[in-house]
């Protein structure tokens, strides 16, 4: 939206439901800002193409539906991928109560085709942003600290031969 133009009221309404962020009380500024910024994107290539309110609604729900379940479950770039497609599908063939007819098939092309060149584009960037930090404290040992030493032998000097040894075993058996 350009700077000075009047904002739509669905556009009002949308932005401010993604500056909440549903659930924005776990997020931190950084990933408030970001979604924001997303569905901010996603809202203005909506009314580029000149989408009714209806149309607007449901992107920005495609979008923030596959944002979380991408950083939920940690998915793959693949999986993230086919969740959104089907999700569009759904939205793009009249079946009730299966689905409902949203968008016409070439709004289909044009939003899948925007949204890899958007979303997927920057998909490891959102997964970082999105991904809680964990700290690891390592240290590091020297491998002697971890071997125990043997005893050390008796010196030379109280060593008994080896016959007196074989005598002191045998009475030993004995006993």
């Amino acid at each position: 939206m350009q700077q000075g133009a009047p904002a739509s009221p669905a556009w009002q309404l949308l932005h401010e439901l993604a500056a909440a962020g549903e659930g924005g009380d776990t997020l931190d500024a950084a990933q408030l800002g970001i979604l924001v910024d997303l569905c901010a994107s996603t809202l203005r290539q909506g009314e580029e193409w000149g989408f009714s309110d209806e149309k607007l609604s449901v992107l920005l729900g495609l979008v923030k539906e596959t944002h979380a379940a991408s950083v939920r479950g940690r998915l793959t770039l693949e999986a993230s991928f086919r969740f959104f497609r089907d999700s569009l599908l759904n939205h793009s063939v009249q079946r009730p109560p299966f689905s409902i007819g949203v968008f016409a098939q070439h709004e289909t092309r044009a939003v899948l085709q925007w949204f890899i060149s958007s979303y997927y584009r920057h998909y490891k960037l959102y997964q970082y942003a999105f991904t809680d930090r964990v700290t690891l404290d390592v240290s590091t040992r020297h491998p002697w600290e971890l071997v125990e030493a043997p005893p050390c032998p008796p010196p030379l000097a109280e060593a008994i031969t080896n016959e007196q040894h074989e005598e002191e075993l045998e009475r030993q058996r004995q006993e």
